[in-house]
């Protein structure tokens, strides 16, 4: 088993870190949309249910971590929360609100009432954003590194942004040049799987439920994390682009700036578009599929260990592949600085923390990088990513060779990051936000 041979634990627990143990994380507070500004004046009939529906998803998150609490449980209130939960989706649905957002609440109330009868969730058509169209997901939502929570549900509402679009929609028109170069990285030959999913940036406006506390995400994966959710049309990302600009302007680049020793000087919105361009090309990374058979045999193990190498594969590949679009310098600040986050964080074990670890102990050992010049960053990682991306492969495909050179990276990641853990300890690592 791969985990065994890197020496990580073999699954994840609340509150460890693999590298090192410090106190909770500092974050940093945002308000998005203040005032309901954004989410008044696209909705004006409906924005109040969507704030009341948003409260009573709040107080059901709260009531639900009592022990013992159970929503069928008159005298815990879970009845009545979930009555209201109906009467506010269905006063959305006749509010008079255009495009797809009248439809979304209606068949959230009927789930709503079905769980109400049954105590299970009926099956939801999932939509993904569409272009001037307000966006929502009312319902079941369990994130792959999500915090522990017994009614798992969340209320999301989004607003199409069309300049984050593009970007992400550029990644997809080049993907025969993207194959070409993965295909020389690797030195094999790949296909895009079947099912890759589409990905839609959207201002984040409202959350609430079991997403509007504990870690924030950025992104959702659909169906991926909707334990009832269907998705007729094709599975989906959705990205707040807006919470995305704001995570990398307050914590990714502050950590970058500590460990450079001096101020980033290319402007954030490029460093934004340059990371979500990264972020679509690590998605569609995961899709590659080799078209000559396995050369090993190994058991899959389906373990923590094996996503801390699809993830670090991922990142070397998505990187590689976008290098052609991208400022030198926007994309070296948008990675390098988006790794140190990874590393700086602790409040859960992440693949993709770990992932990053094992890339900064392989891009130390190779080369002197300079984090104080983005540019340079960039043209000294790329030769070494190519080897890391190389030796990934092989062993994710069964090989036992590369696994000594993996391990001694992940080694010299761990001691770069307690080298770091001053400097770093009191910047923050995450985004604290509210609405309204």
């Amino acid at each position: 088993m791969i985990g065994a041979t890197l020496g990580l634990p073999p699954r994840r627990h609340r509150g460890e870190h693999p590298f090192w143990h410090r106190p909770a994380p500092a974050v940093t507070a945002v308000r998005l949309d203040p005032g309901f500004a954004t989410l008044r004046a696209e909705l004006p009939q409906g924005w109040e249910s969507l704030v009341r529906l948003k409260y009573v998803l709040d107080a059901l998150t709260t009531v639900a971590r009592t022990p013992g609490w159970a929503a069928s449980d008159r005298d815990g209130g879970g009845p009545h929360l979930f009555e209201a939960m109906a009467r506010h989706l269905d006063d959305l649905s006749s509010s008079g609100a255009g495009g797809m957002l009248p439809r979304q609440a209606a068949a959230a109330a009927e789930a709503v009432r079905v769980h109400a009868r049954t105590g299970h969730w009926a099956p939801v058509d999932l939509e993904p954003p569409r272009a001037g169209e307000m966006w929502m997901h009312c319902g079941p939502l369990r994130p792959w590194a999500m915090q522990e929570s017994p009614q798992p549900l969340a209320l999301l509402v989004g607003r199409p942004q069309p300049v984050a679009q593009r970007v992400i929609d550029r990644v997809a028109r080049h993907t025969a040049a993207q194959r070409e170069r993965v295909e020389w990285v690797l030195g094999t030959t790949v296909r895009p799987a079947e099912r890759r999913p589409a990905m839609a940036a959207v201002d984040l406006l409202l959350a609430g439920g079991s997403s509007g506390s504990g870690h924030k995400n950025f992104a959702h994966f659909f169906p991926l994390e909707s334990p009832t959710g269907r998705v007729p049309r094709g599975d989906f990302t959705v990205v707040f682009s807006n919470v995305h600009l704001e995570r990398l302007t307050r914590c990714s680049l502050r950590l970058l700036e500590a460990v450079g020793g001096r101020p980033t000087e290319v402007e954030p919105r490029d460093v934004g578009r340059a990371s979500l361009t990264w972020f679509r090309s690590h998605d569609l990374a995961h899709f590659w599929r080799p078209t000559a058979p396995r050369r090993h045999r190994r058991k899959a193990s389906g373990t923590f260990e094996e996503m801390v190498l699809q993830e670090a594969l991922a990142d070397t590949l998505g990187l590689l592949s976008v290098v052609d679009l991208e400022d030198a310098a926007a994309l070296g600040s948008a990675f390098s600085a988006e790794m140190l986050r990874y590393l700086s964080r602790n409040h859960h074990e992440f693949a993709d923390t770990t992932a990053a670890a094992l890339e900064v102990g392989w891009l130390a050992a190779e080369t002197d990088l300079d984090w104080a010049e983005p540019h340079k960053w960039l043209a000294a990682a790329l030769p070494s990513f190519t080897g890391l991306a190389r030796d990934l492969h092989a062993a994710l495909d069964g090989s036992s060779e590369p696994l000594g050179r993996l391990r001694r990276a992940l080694e010299g990641g761990r001691r770069l990051v307690a080298r770091w853990y001053g400097p770093l300890a009191g910047l923050p690592t995450d985004l604290e936000y509210s609405f309204g």
